[in-house]
This record gives C-alpha cells, sequence and structure tokens, in this order.
C-alpha cells in the first residue's frame, strides 16, 4: 500500500473535507479513504473513527446501529459543547481526579483493581478510552454544578434526578444556539 502523503492528507483536515482520502487511486479509480468527518462542532470535527470507537461497547451488546450512532454522536456534540464553555469557566479535570474515581468505582463494583483492564477489554474498551470516558463524565459533572450554582434543588431523588436533568438540557440548548454545528450524513 502506498504511503500517505503527508501533505495532501494536511490540507485535506485543514479543509475540513468530509473525506480524507491519500488521494492514491486503486483498480478502477476509488480513492482509498482513510477516515471521514461525521460532524463539525464550530472549530472541532468529530471523525467517523472516534464516532465508531466510541459506539463499539453499545454496538456490541447488539443494539440498533443506527440509532446508537445517533445517540453517541449527539453525546459527542455535547461533549464538545460542555468541554469549550468549561475551558472558558476554568473547569479542569486533572489525572489525580481521574485516578481518584476510577478507584472509587473499582471498588464500589467490587472489582480487582489487577483484572480492570479484562473488565474494561470484555466491554470493547481500553484502559486509555476508560480513563478518557471518566475524565469527561468528571468535566461535564463539574460544568453542571457550575451551572447549577446555588439554585435550590429538590430533596427527593427522583425530582432531583428531573431537576439535574432539565437544567442540564437547558444549558446545552444555549450552547447549541450559540454553535455551529453540522452534521454530515
Amino acid at each position: 500500500m502506498p504511503a500517505v502523503r503527508p501533505l495532501a492528507l494536511a490540507f485535506a483536515i485543514a479543509a475540513g473535507s468530509a473525506v480524507v482520502s491519500t488521494g492514491v487511486a486503486r483498480a478502477g479509480g476509488d480513492a482509498i479513504v482513510l477516515d471521514r468527518v461525521v460532524a463539525r462542532v464550530d472549530e472541532q470535527t468529530i471523525l467517523q473513527s472516534d464516532l465508531l470507537a466510541r459506539a463499539r461497547p453499545a454496538l456490541a451488546q447488539g443494539k440498533e446501529r443506527r440509532a446508537v450512532l445517533r445517540q453517541v454522536l449527539d453525546q459527542m456534540i455535547n461533549e464538545v459543547l460542555i468541554a469549550k464553555d468549561a475551558a472558558r469557566l476554568s473547569i479542569t479535570v486533572n489525572d489525580d481526579e481521574v485516578q481518584s474515581a476510577i478507584a472509587k468505582i473499582v471498588a464500589q463494583n467490587g472489582i480487582n483493581p489487577e483484572k480492570l483492564d479484562d473488565v474494561l477489554r470484555s466491554e470493547g474498551m481500553t484502559r486509555k478510552s476508560y480513563e478518557a470516558e471518566v475524565k469527561r463524565e468528571l468535566l461535564q459533572g463539574k460544568w453542571l454544578a457550575s451551572k447549577l450554582g446555588s439554585k435550590p434543588r429538590p430533596t427527593d431523588p427522583r425530582e432531583l434526578d428531573a431537576f439535574v436533568g432539565k437544567e442540564r438540557d437547558a444549558a446545552l440548548a444555549v450552547l447549541r444556539q450559540g454553535a455551529f454545528i453540522d452534521v454530515r450524513q
């Protein structure tokens, strides 16, 4: 297989091309597709390879592919918006927080820490992807806490869940209104 021409790849990525290819023709004239942009959120792209990697655990459970991909893509778009807003608000998550959260999750679920990689692999994840997921969730939690501020909260757990969900959806709606979002099929 011919080597990818770095300059052509860089131009395709910089242009936000929907299809990134080597430009090398196969027999029959088809370009070799390396990856595809499935969405743009402001200046950030979401690649098909990233979408598929994130959807892999749900797809492995036999869930309907189209619905899973749409749900995961919406989640990834929300995560981009939240991360951008969190950065604006100087909200961060460090590696110690991630490792501490993972240790708590492992302990709460009675998982032998030495077997965590095996458990993750059985779920279609790597340690790196799991750490990234935990980091995203911690960042979203901190971001949401900043949005809730000192608003009075219901004490009933079901009412609290509904309240938090409603507030999260409202904050995301505001972020979506101010963002350029282009979903490509």
